[in-house]
């Protein structure tokens, strides 16, 4: 909100005339699914999150496995060795965790970087296309940023089209 009143501040005070300037919109999202690189970017990711899914599962089971033995032999062992297990095995599901933790920030690095080169791609493209087609302003969709827009606006195909050049 803070943005879009900023913008409007600027467009009171300024001497510049957007009456004669074209503004458009580019929905990021939408063009980062629709380019050959998002689209590359994304398989490599899901399957990535796949692999470090497997990964979590299986540490999952491991975790559930051990816990179930210790149930069973739980009655047999004397305080001072209940106390030790107990221990232990706390030691060991902080540590899977943290595990969990860390793969969730690798991930999100991952997504980061397959994704990075793409969005800075289509910055490039989008200015480009702007100068070309001689747009003042060239917005990005978000869920909050373009409240209304007239049809003929959205430049997301235009751009992804441009992309591809």
């Amino acid at each position: 909100m803070k943005k879009v009143f900023m913008v409007l501040c600027l467009l009171m005070v300024s001497n510049v005339s957007f009456a004669e300037g074209k503004v458009g919109y580019v929905d990021m999202q939408q063009a980062i699914t629709e380019t050959k690189g998002g689209k590359s970017a994304f398989k490599k990711l899901k399957a990535f999150q796949e692999n470090k899914q497997k990964q979590l599962d299986k540490k999952k089971k491991e975790m559930e496995k051990e816990k179930a033995d210790l149930e069973k032999k739980f009655a047999v062992f004397s305080d001072e060795k209940k106390m030790q297990v107990q221990q232990e095995f706390q030691k060991k599901a902080m540590a899977a965790e943290k595990y969990f933790r860390d793969s969730q920030m690798e991930l999100a690095k991952k997504e980061k970087d397959l994704l990075e080169p793409v969005v800075k791609g289509l910055r490039e493209a989008i200015a480009k296309f702007g100068e070309k087609e001689g747009y003042s302003m060239i917005f990005e969709k978000t869920g909050s940023s373009v409240l209304f827009a007239k049809k003929g606006t959205d430049l997301t195909a235009k751009v992804v089209k441009s992309y591809g050049k």
